[in-house]
């Protein structure tokens, strides 16, 4: 084998038993997001979390095995039952409920929500079966600066999980955009709530343009629209820094800011310098023809029941004026563009998209569609 080759391999398995730590060694199970965090089972139902730096787990703690059948015997509802840190790392683990299960136990529901030096990073839910048992008493858990602390003795009063379940926006001013879009300049986390503590839905690479219809009042957060890997197309809050804005954003929906009370007065969103300079006065067109001159018949074949049905292009592709590889072209779309759409060819070998502004046609082999595109309406391709 080429000593290169078997260098990378040495090297790749010591980066997975290092961020795996002993709990992989002894066949534990693990979970986490591996971006920030990794918590891996120990012998009794220890939780050992490791928070990731550099490619290397490095220990934040170890929750006792003892929390499960304590929590199992106390409580029915939302807690915040331990904690634990390290060098401004910290993790809280809350008990979130029960069901029961065989054996005279319970099946129990778990959120872990891991922190940084500047606040919440990542979250993680995990089940564990467990019997009841009152016996059972918690060892006093390693004290967190300005966190709160579960201690032995009075019993935990129910908390709220930080950011659990579904955000819903409380509209401050309702928007009047049809097209806005952002521009991701890093590769940014979509979220599931305007706040960095949410659940991260998807990582969206740099260079990828999406519609959205929302942001909050302060300006920091804008939802979006993102077709991800196998087509999945995804909803989510993106922070606004890592964001160019079109024009249009301005007018798009504005919410008020998770946690916070509606503002009187909407903070404008920055706008790209590519997009806030006025565009240079354009003699009148001649109005496009969508049918070419009769060539194209966009009466509708196939009726659809779609809503949003958004692609996205997997290379940088041409935008056409009809569903023809001879047609002329309107646009090129950069790779990574996400972008809504409203009509396909019966063949499914084209699909009608809106790319900033630009209504025009692209081969379907060099998209990946949402699930929602399934129901498009579909018309005759050319003959």
């Amino acid at each position: 084998m080429n000593k290169r080759i078997f260098a990378m391999l040495i090297a790749a398995a010591l980066l997975a038993v290092a961020i795996a730590g002993p709990a992989s060694a002894q066949g534990g199970e693990c979970f986490g997001d591996v971006v920030y965090f990794r918590a891996c089972f120990l012998e009794g139902h220890r939780l050992q979390v490791l928070r990731i730096e550099n490619g290397r787990g490095i220990e934040v703690g170890i929750i006792p095995g003892e929390v499960y059948p304590y929590a199992a015997a106390y409580f029915d509802s939302a807690r915040l039952i331990y904690t634990i840190s390290a060098d401004g790392y910290a993790a809280e683990l809350y008990f979130t409920g029960k069901t029961p299960a065989p054996a005279n136990g319970y099946d129990t529901t778990w959120t872990l929500v891991f922190y940084g030096p500047a606040g919440p990073l990542s979250r993680a839910e995990f089940t564990r079966r467990t019997a009841a048992d009152p016996t059972v008493t918690l060892p006093t858990p390693i004290p967190v600066g300005g966190r709160r602390v579960t201690g032995t003795g009075a019993a935990p009063q129910p908390v709220d999980v930080p950011v659990v379940g579904p955000f819903e926006p409380s509209i401050i001013r309702p928007g009047s955009a049809s097209t806005c879009l952002v521009h991701a300049n890093y590769t940014v986390r979509m979220r599931q709530a305007p706040s960095t503590g949410a659940a991260v839905l998807e990582r969206v690479p740099y260079g990828t343009s999406m519609p959205a219809d929302m942001r909050t009042s302060d300006g920091q957060w804008v939802r979006a629209f993102f077709v991800g890997e196998g087509g999945v197309g995804r909803l989510g809050w993106v922070f606004a820094s890592y964001l160019d804005l079109s024009a249009a954003c301005e007018d798009i929906t504005i919410v008020a800011p998770l946690a916070a009370a509606p503002a009187a007065v909407p903070v404008s969103v920055p706008v790209s310098a590519a997009t806030a300079s006025p565009a240079a006065p354009q003699p009148a067109a001649t109005p496009f023809d969508p049918t070419w001159g009769g060539q194209l018949d966009l009466t509708i074949t196939q009726p659809g029941s779609v809503q949003t049905c958004l692609v996205r292009t997997t290379y940088t592709v041409r935008m056409r004026a009809m569903p023809s590889e001879s047609a002329p072209v309107l646009v090129s779309v950069p790779y990574q563009s996400s972008m809504p759409a409203d009509l396909r060819t019966t063949d499914g070998s084209w699909i009608r998209a809106n790319y900033l502004g630009s209504l025009g046609w692209i081969n379907s082999q060099y998209l990946s569609l949402s699930e929602a595109c399934a129901g498009l309406p579909g018309i005759n391709p050319l003959p």
